[in-house]
């Protein structure tokens, strides 16, 4: 599936160099050191059929960069695409509430 990231302009050249990875700092600190994404099966979990999902994906991904934003010296939001297999992808349950809602 394609997942979407967004972050800061100051990410970028160590996503560049050493590619998405979870260490302990990142900004998401309940993370448990995962790498978080916007990714294709949410839309479909959401049951949003009537949105384009690239577009949706995309502006949830800016979205996901304003805190970034709100430290960095280069305050560009950065948008990365990639592909993940469907193997890697876990739902999000590091924090409370984050759990899927049924």
């Amino acid at each position: 599936m394609l997942g979407y990231h967004g972050t800061s302009a100051d990410n970028l050249e160590s996503i560049k160099r050493e590619g998405l990875k979870a260490e302990s700092n990142t900004v998401w600190t309940c993370s448990q050191y995962g790498t978080y994404f916007w990714g294709d099966n949410y839309v479909e979990y959401e049951g949003l059929d009537d949105v384009d999902p690239e577009s949706y994906l995309l502006e949830q991904a800016l979205d996901s960069s304003i805190f970034p934003l709100s430290y960095a010296k280069d305050c560009r939001p950065i948008i990365v695409v990639f592909e993940v297999p469907d193997n890697e992808v876990e739902t999000d349950e590091s924090c409370e509430h984050m759990e899927p809602v049924s």
